[in-house]
């Protein structure tokens, strides 16, 4: 058998975190049980307390945790944990690192991911270094964010540079970003901007609507294909037979592989996510999502 794991709710400690709710109990209609962990002792890198509801079980089983991305040393420590009570996290540590970070699978995504400029922070890149290394996009837009997360939702101010050869866009892109979120994690991501094909209008700040999806592995096997945007989807489904190399090169059990349409009617590797920590997408049918999971997990654990 399989556990999953969710965090409680902060103010009802015996039941799933609102954001989470209807995965436990979509879960629990296709026979997978599910524990509660402490969110605010996880942050706070105190494992004995986040751990506290779960039980000792006397032999090894499978787990799988349905939350929020953590630090990678946050989850080495969730690892040790769980391990020790006799739950073995889908995926590893390593493994967890694999798809968190980007620039850890680029080279796996080659030519079916935007070119992409990786460059390190230690805090001492100035913006003359940054606008050195853009040289090569020509001035072209570019795609910022850092090596785990993006800032699409402010599209037009943390996002999207519409002159790579313009330092105050750049500075004031970066700046945003920082605003928004802290220092960058890991450092800078400059990604060429493609256009997609749309699907609706854009959004606040105009963030644009395009056809994509996300896509769950789990051992390799897509699980299920989900809309990314709850919007009308009159366009074509992915090819998945062409993400099939990639996925099975990619060292994780349970991954998540965002996937969208160019306007030539190609189909590029956006991101990759861990598939503890990726969202499921508000629309999307967890109870359909759940029965393939059980599928594909409980029968290869």
């Amino acid at each position: 058998m399989m556990k999953l794991l969710f965090c409680h709710d902060p103010l009802a400690e015996k039941q799933a975190d609102a954001r989470f709710i209807h995965e436990a109990q979509a879960a629990l209609s296709v026979g997978l049980d599910h524990h509660l962990l402490d969110h605010d002792a996880l942050t706070r890198g105190n494992m004995a307390r986040a751990v506290r509801h779960v039980p000792w079980y006397r032999e090894e089983m499978l787990a799988i945790f349905r939350g929020w991305e953590m630090p990678e040393r946050h989850y080495d420590l969730l690892y040790e944990a769980l391990l020790s009570r006799g739950l073995r996290l889908i995926n590893t540590p390593d493994q967890y690192v694999h798809t968190l970070y980007l620039p850890e699978t680029l080279m796996l995504l080659g030519a079916h991911t935007p070119r992409t400029l990786v460059l390190r922070d230690d805090g001492a890149l100035t913006l003359a270094d940054v606008m050195q290394a853009l040289a090569p996009f020509a001035g072209k837009p570019v795609i910022l964010r850092d090596f785990v997360h993006c800032q699409k939702h402010r599209w037009g101010t943390a996002c999207f540079i519409r002159a790579s050869d313009n330092p105050q866009q750049v500075d004031t892109a970066m700046q945003a970003f920082m605003d928004l979120q802290g220092r960058p994690v890991g450092g800078w991501l400059f990604r060429e901007y493609v256009e997609l094909t749309p699907l609706a209008p854009p959004l606040s700040d105009h963030l644009p609507l395009a056809l994509e999806y996300r896509l769950v592995y789990a051992d390799g096997v897509c699980i299920a294909a989900l809309h990314h945007w709850d919007t009308s989807y009159a366009g074509a489904s992915p090819p998945l037979e062409q993400f099939t190399l990639i996925a099975q090169q990619v060292r994780s059990r349970f991954f998540t592989m965002d996937v969208a349409q160019r306007i030539d009617g190609t189909w590029i590797v956006i991101d990759l996510g861990d598939g503890q920590t990726a969202s499921l997408l508000a629309h999307a049918d967890a109870h359909a999502f759940y029965r393939a999971l059980v599928a594909q997990f409980d029968t290869t654990a």
